[in-house]
């Protein structure tokens, strides 16, 4: 019986952690700041000052190494994304060899397209539970500034009607209008956006799957 609830607190934990929801605080005026927060833990915050890191007089060797291990980093992370065929020069100039650069551009295409499958999955998982955008127009003329307001609707609000589609609101405030007294324009957002922990571990998991067929196609062939 003793068992049995350790089983069940250790699955009542796994829960508690997938479930607590992690924020991200958004705010915008004249600079941007966000602000990364785990329940009720703070992880990042823009508007802290980080700490000076001390300065040491490396040998030439190891920023070699160092750079080295930078561009190891960054095949890892390729592979990982299934852009193969880019992850380095070589693997590059192989492809190109081995399918020629439609095939390598068309391979390319399917993985990003697979990339984007998986990214646009997890924004759609997000959900605003707050969402401020005030922004004035104005200008010294006020011809210009007409003009300026016509610009700024004509991408502001596609571009809102955009995110609407592809993610969930729970409150919402769009105010755009022009202020002929003002000399310049000015914006002001306020936002805050909010997943579950699972979210990612399911986008990593997703992209560990096609990382693991790539993997399989290559063997394959």
């Amino acid at each position: 019986m003793v068992v049995v609830w350790i089983l069940l607190g250790i699955v009542a934990l796994f829960w508690l952690l997938l479930t607590t929801p992690v924020r991200i605080f958004l705010t915008y005026d004249k600079d941007l700041h966000y602000k990364l927060k785990y329940g009720p833990f703070s992880l990042y915050d823009s508007a802290k000052p980080s700490k000076p890191k001390k300065k040491k007089n490396a040998p030439a060797s190891k920023g070699k190494s160092a750079s080295k291990k930078k561009s190891s980093t960054t095949k890892i992370l390729l592979d990982f994304l299934g852009l193969t065929e880019i992850s380095s020069i070589a693997n590059f100039k192989y492809s190109v060899k081995k399918c020629g650069i439609v095939g390598t551009l068309q391979a390319v295409g399917a993985a990003v397209g697979r990339l984007y499958s998986a990214t646009s999955g997890l924004i759609r998982k997000g959900r605003f539970k707050k969402f401020d955008l005030k922004i004035v127009v104005g200008d010294t003329d006020s011809g210009d500034a007409a003009l300026l307001y016509g610009q700024v609707c004509a991408i502001a609000f596609p571009l809102f009607s955009f995110l609407e589609k592809a993610m969930r609101f729970k409150e919402q405030k769009v105010d755009i209008r022009c202020d002929y007294e003002l000399e310049e324009t000015s914006a002001f957002f306020r936002g805050r956006l909010d997943y579950r922990p699972w979210h990612f571990l399911c986008f990593f998991w997703r992209l560990f799957i096609n990382y693991l067929k790539t993997k399989k196609e290559n063997l394959y062939e």
